[in-house]
């Protein structure tokens, strides 16, 4: 996890994008993943937390067990995870919304949330540490 500074004074832990990619690989082998997660690296601000994967095996079990640890986790934000196509997704189920609604590509949507409500990332974010803990402690 990855410490960082939000207000003087005040911090918040972050998980790494490896965090997040070993607690999905505790329920077997991942075949490609994709992370946005914590403080954008060109930009500086906080990004919209999510993450895009696709397990090397799909089971019934590895669905159950990731939607029920990311429905169950103390959450501040709602969040959705769409198993329905060949990747799956979580998210924050504002940026699934908001991406449909306004028809913009993913990455786009993200990047509109993430310049606009940065109150909205930091809460998104605390949960995604919080996921990536609960995640890595499913066996299989």
């Amino acid at each position: 996890m990855t410490t960082i500074a939000v207000k003087r004074g005040e911090t918040i832990t972050l998980p790494t994008g490896e965090e997040i990619m070993q607690a999905l690989r505790t329920l077997r082998a991942l075949e490609w993943i994709r992370i946005s997660v914590g403080v954008n690296p060109e930009y500086g601000y906080l990004q919209v937390p999510y993450v895009a994967w696709r397990y090397h095996e799909r089971t019934i079990k590895k669905e159950r067990t990731n939607r029920e640890t990311c429905t169950t986790t103390a959450k501040n934000v709602e969040w959705s995870l769409d198993t329905s196509r060949h990747n799956w997704l979580l998210s924050p189920s504002r940026l699934v919304d908001e991406q449909q609604a306004i028809g913009l590509p993913f990455s786009e949507a993200a990047w509109a949330i993430a310049s606009t409500d940065q109150a909205f990332c930091l809460a998104a974010n605390e949960d995604m540490a919080l996921i990536t803990l609960a995640l890595g402690g499913k066996r299989q």
